[in-house]
């Protein structure tokens, strides 16, 4: 077995610790030990066949988050805008790697309220508004291994003025962080880089309060050895983001370190600017959400 030693807080108990415990109690003369030592340091670097699993678990992420971009509009929930991406993943035969959150508000206040709902099942949801901006956190998982992106975009057709403004800035620093992979790279100095490049964006760094990134692999959240070096074959999530007069701007995009730099996997998602109002006029493909929802007296 191989089990997380320590989870987050506010996190759900994973699956398998109740395994655990089921099995003690159906037979209690087996001996259970914690093997992390040794299987967190092999998963930290792919083999060819765990890459190709995570290559189509990216890709059918990008299928998720392109579909939400073009069908995202006034009037949905984000919990509609979520139960769409995790359609298209089920429908093409793939899992969650983990909940689907999704967040809108005009104020960080409300955007966090919502997002907190991303760690356990989606019991409630707020209203999409025109000049909102949509943050949606997901990944599709093939094969048991799991993508891990995020992504931003407007409710409207269009980024305002600001949210341009703000959202390059942001994008400028996840760029610059992600031009910095490579082997013999410590995972620090790529913190170091995010926190010193907001900082000086005018604070910025005040409102990102987490770290640059984590492993991922057959887990979401890989574990592993976070004080060395990269090396080649390992795949990382790199995350960042920040708040301004309420809006909130964050990226995650998964990234393989190669022998010679590194490959960005998700970079085909829609990330830059212009190609976020593209995919947004595009027509929907799964069909107008108005069509899709049911009629009842007395309101939805």
């Amino acid at each position: 077995f191989n089990y997380q030693r320590f989870t987050n807080l506010h996190e759900p108990m994973p699956p398998r610790f109740a395994l655990l415990e089921k099995l003690r109690a159906a037979s209690p003369e087996l001996v259970l030990r914690d093997a992390s030592d040794h299987l967190d340091r092999m998963r930290m670097v792919q083999d060819a066949w765990g890459l190709a699993q995570l290559r189509e678990a990216i890709a059918l992420t990008k299928l998720g988050l392109e579909e939400t971009m073009r069908t995202a509009q006034p009037g949905m929930s984000t919990r509609e805008v979520g139960e769409l991406i995790d359609f298209t993943y089920r429908f093409n035969g793939a899992q969650l790697g983990f909940p689907t959150g999704v967040s809108a508000g005009r104020s960080f206040s409300e955007a966090y309220a919502t997002a907190r709902e991303e760690m356990q099942a989606r019991s409630g949801s707020a209203v999409l508004r025109d000049g909102d901006l949509i943050h949606v956190d997901t990944g599709a998982e093939w094969r048991h291994y799991s993508a891990d992106v995020q992504r931003v975009f407007p409710v409207g057709a269009r980024f305002t003025s600001a949210q341009r403004t703000f959202y390059q800035t942001i994008l400028d620093v996840q760029k610059a962080v992600i031009a910095r992979i490579r082997p013999g790279v410590t995972w620090q100095e790529l913190q170091d880089l995010a926190v010193t490049m907001l900082r000086d964006a005018g604070g910025l760094d005040q409102s990102y309060t987490y770290g640059i990134g984590h492993f991922i692999g057959l887990e979401v959240h890989e574990h592993g050895d976070y004080r060395k070096p990269l090396e080649a074959g390992m795949v990382v999530s790199i995350e960042q983001g920040a708040i301004l007069n309420g809006l909130r701007v964050a990226f995650e995009d998964d990234v393989l370190v190669t022998s010679t730099g590194h490959e960005w996997l998700t970079q085909s998602i829609p990330i830059e600017l212009d190609d976020v109002e593209r995919v947004r006029k595009e027509p929907a493909v799964v069909g107008a959400p108005e069509r899709l929802r049911v009629r009842r007296s007395g309101g939805r």
